[in-house]
């Protein structure tokens, strides 16, 4: 009886390890180059101007037509240049500053094909973690003084990012996209429009 139960117990062990082996494929792995345009509190706060981004994720199919994600995206915006009169000050008191913006994005994204396929178009969402921070250099200056030299670090914090967006995949290899995330930093909405084609192996 004993020696029965054991023969049951390895059988019962060696099903639940084909099922969870089945249930858990290995991911087809791809990766995405984007351009990123700022919204919100984000375009002004933080950056004026137009970014490129890449980022890779590892798929799981989860069901016909249907896909789970997990993705990193980068993005950065160039420097941009302002001049800002400083209020109070005599002499036409002003600050050149040069801002350049950085943003880390990790995502869990859900992805459905309405056609049951991987191919054709699809809609995806998705929750995560995201930080933004913005180096600024900072120069004061007034008539007839030399400049002072600043440099500000702007910090969002790792906060929530959400994420939803929509895209088509000419094959089982290429295609293109158009996603929007933001964070909320201080009750601000720091979001970004994004679009860029993606490929998988």
């Amino acid at each position: 009886m004993t020696n029965r139960l054991y023969q049951w117990g390895r059988q019962g062990l060696f099903c639940t390890v084909c099922c969870c082996a089945m249930a858990f494929d290995a991911p087809q792995v791809g990766f995405q180059v984007l351009g990123s345009s700022p919204t919100g509190a984000m375009r002004g706060d933080f950056t004026s101007s137009t970014g490129y981004g890449a980022g890779v994720f590892a798929d799981w199919e989860v069901g016909a037509g249907k896909a789970f994600r997990l993705a990193y995206d980068g993005v950065w915006y160039p420097g941009s240049g302002r001049a800002d009169t400083i209020p109070g000050l005599q002499a036409g008191g002003y600050a050149e500053t040069e801002r350049r913006c950085r943003s880390h994005a990790v995502t869990a994204q859900y992805l459905f094909y309405p056609s049951g396929d991987r191919e054709g178009f699809y809609v995806k969402a998705g929750l995560g973690a995201r930080n933004d921070l913005t180096r600024s250099d900072v120069t004061l200056k007034v008539a007839g003084a030399q400049g002072v030299g600043l440099d500000v670090v702007e910090d969002s914090g790792t906060r929530l990012n959400v994420l939803a967006g929509l895209g088509y995949d000419f094959n089982k290899t290429w295609g293109v996209l158009a996603q929007y995330s933001f964070i909320t930093v201080d009750n601000r909405q720091l979001g970004a429009v994004q679009a860029g084609i993606s490929c998988r192996f």
